[in-house]
């Protein structure tokens, strides 16, 4: 039986306030990526919604890894040696790795930020040279495995599809920043390994469309991001349409929820990975 390096990666734009992006030396790089892409407009709203998913305009915060059961999250805004200690992880790993879209998203973006941050890459993360028929040797890709030859897919879509719920109920990616600006680190991790695990579980589904799949044996406790008070309030701020008042209200809830766990993140912040080890 194969042995899988299962992970996901978080990425969160370089600068996150509207002083810093005043001053952001790529800021002029961003306008002109807008010039060419009707998705983005050069404003700093357009920026904090859509960066994470360049290496050229963000960091990666957080990276969660599982095999055989055991969870390690590594997180950190020492970017550099974050990525020291994802890159060993992947220097020992001798088998395969998996999980949703890495082989078009969490490989190549970390592979740039390496090179970026003057790393050399785990020949792991070194793909380029890889075909897709020769993919299955080397990678496991869910969203490729469900993909076939027809259309992609997101984890939310597959997730509600397979197993009529999703990791995506108390955020995205987008949200990234917001909870990464407010410290809210617990938030990120949990999303991280949520994400991780649901994958597992969709693709246990696929690979066993018979037979009942049992919930994964280290599934993250849930954390309560969402509030009836604010729940409306998400919900525009992920579609940008968010009023004063609601606006308020997400901060006054923020707040109170950084009050309750500043002190618990900076200690994990400070700490080595406080799961069990991998297994390698």
């Amino acid at each position: 039986m194969d042995r899988i390096l299962r992970f996901d990666i978080e990425t969160c734009p370089e600068v996150t306030t509207e002083v810093e992006w005043a001053t952001y030396p790529k800021r002029q790089c961003w306008e002109k990526k807008a010039e060419t892409n009707p998705e983005i407009d050069g404003s700093f709203k357009s920026y904090l919604k859509k960066a994470w998913i360049y290496p050229e305009f963000s960091r990666v915060v957080c990276v969660s890894f599982k095999v055989d059961g055991h969870v390690n999250t590594v997180i950190g805004k020492d970017e550099r040696g974050l990525l020291a200690e994802v890159n060993s992880v992947f220097r020992n790993w001798q088998w395969k790795l998996g999980w949703f879209n890495i082989y078009n998203f969490d490989i190549p973006f970390l592979w740039k930020r390496m090179i970026i941050n003057r790393y050399e890459p785990a020949m792991k993360l070194c793909i380029a040279d890889i075909k897709p028929r020769e993919m299955e040797n080397n990678i496991v890709d869910v969203m490729q495995i469900w993909k076939q030859t027809s259309f992609a897919c997101s984890l939310d879509l597959l997730s509600q599809t397979l197993l009529w719920d999703s990791p995506k109920s108390d955020g995205a990616g987008d949200m990234v920043a917001s909870a990464w600006k407010s410290e809210n680190y617990d938030w990120i991790k949990k999303y991280c390994e949520w994400d991780v695990d649901f994958t597992i579980r969709c693709y246990n589904r696929i690979k066993h469309p018979l037979e009942v799949i049992h919930e994964p044996e280290s599934e993250p406790e849930e954390v309560p991001f969402k509030d009836d008070k604010i729940e409306e309030a998400v919900e525009k701020l992920r579609e940008n349409e968010v009023t004063e008042e609601q606006l308020k209200a997400f901060d006054e809830w923020i707040e109170e929820r950084k009050a309750e766990a500043k002190a618990e993140a900076e200690r994990k912040m400070n700490e080595p990975i406080e799961e069990a080890p991998l297994p390698f």
